[in-house]
């Protein structure tokens, strides 16, 4: 078995809230506080113990180094007496960790409900073992593990029961509150992380989507010099129309030849686009977005290099006006050939 130290009796109880979270048990809910106690002793102790079963019950509670190191030895004492009780009922050897969680879970609920002074020291005893384990803080990370909102629930009844009911098992609710602030905080600190990489995977993608456009004019120049081409350079749109400046008016899909300085932004949307298959641009007045759209992302996916198959889609292009689903309906109705009302009623 090994000593068994802190973090290995923190590990037992995690997978016991793990294996009755996935099973559907509720071994915490609406219980007593005087029986959360032994509960956790078993499922602390339990599966080391049954591990042990071909030792001695001295030897294999002295293997749990977490007991001497707080020197809980009436708790120590009661384990040793449930492991001799579990034999005793169990005499052909087939111990398994169950039958020796329940054992332990009777003991400890028997000796806690005696009114002697052996009930007050295991029970100083196993306050001394829930601090040094960070009991608190344990169960609550195994809850949220777990993604059980109903255990997480049950765990912060039963710590707030035992820490009423037991003066001196107080301490619980400050590690259990302890523990939520640390996981609060590395939640965040993983979302800003998964933001950061998000944000750089963007980047990324808006840069290897630019490189792909250039590549395809240069291929394009590319293949005029082959053999059989006549050897003519390719031409490139030319802009014939005067000043390229339309001043307040927003650029068209006829202005895509010399609508420039927004490249990494139609990258941007042409790739939330192959993602989500819907985006959805929003900005001030004037900010330029009809023109990024109608000059930019529209001719990109007319393309179809940064989207492939794009370039086979419909498009259209509606101003909402004050029916905006009237106008919708229409302008679906010229691509389908249907009549605008069907298409407003589908």
């Amino acid at each position: 078995m090994g000593d068994l130290g802190v973090e290995q009796v923190q590990a037992r109880i995690s997978e016991w809230l793990h294996r009755t979270a996935s099973a559907g048990r509720h071994e915490l809910r609406g219980i007593p506080a005087s029986a959360v106690l032994p509960l956790l002793c078993a499922a602390a102790f339990g599966p080391a113990l049954a591990d042990a079963s071909d030792l001695t019950s001295a030897a294999a509670v002295a293997g749990i180094g977490v007991l001497s190191s707080v020197g809980a030895s009436a708790l120590g004492e009661l384990l040793g007496d449930a492991v001799e009780r579990a034999r005793y009922v169990h005499p052909s050897g087939d111990l398994s960790r169950h039958d020796l969680q329940r054992e332990i879970a009777q003991s400890t609920k028997e000796a806690l409900s005696a009114a002697d002074a052996r009930a007050g020291q295991v029970r100083s005893d196993l306050a001394m073992v829930l601090r040094e384990i960070d009991a608190g803080g344990t169960v609550f990370r195994a809850a949220i593990e777990a993604a059980d909102e109903e255990l997480q629930h049950e765990i912060l009844t039963a710590v707030e029961a035992v820490s009423t009911e037991f003066g001196e098992m107080g301490f619980l609710l400050a590690d259990l509150s302890h523990a939520a602030e640390e996981i609060q905080h590395s939640l965040s600190s993983q979302g800003t992380e998964l933001r950061a990489a998000s944000e750089r995977v963007g980047r990324q993608s808006a840069d290897v989507r630019m490189a792909r456009e250039e590549l395809a004019i240069i291929e394009q120049r590319a293949r005029q010099w082959l053999p059989g081409s006549g050897g003519q350079e390719a031409s490139a749109p030319r802009w014939a129309d005067g000043c390229p400046y339309r001043g307040l008016l927003p650029y068209g899909q006829a202005d895509a030849a010399v609508f420039f300085g927004r490249d990494r932004l139609t990258a941007e949307l042409a790739g939330l686009l192959a993602e989500s298959g819907l985006v959805v641009l929003t900005g001030a007045s004037g900010a330029g977005k009809t023109s990024l759209l109608q000059a930019g992302l529209v001719p990109a996916l007319a393309r179809g290099v940064q989207v492939p198959g794009s370039s086979s889609w419909l498009r259209i292009s509606i101003t909402p006006g004050t029916h905006p689903l009237t106008e919708l309906s229409g302008r679906l109705a010229e691509l389908s050939g249907h009549d605008p009302d069907v298409s407003l009623r589908h």
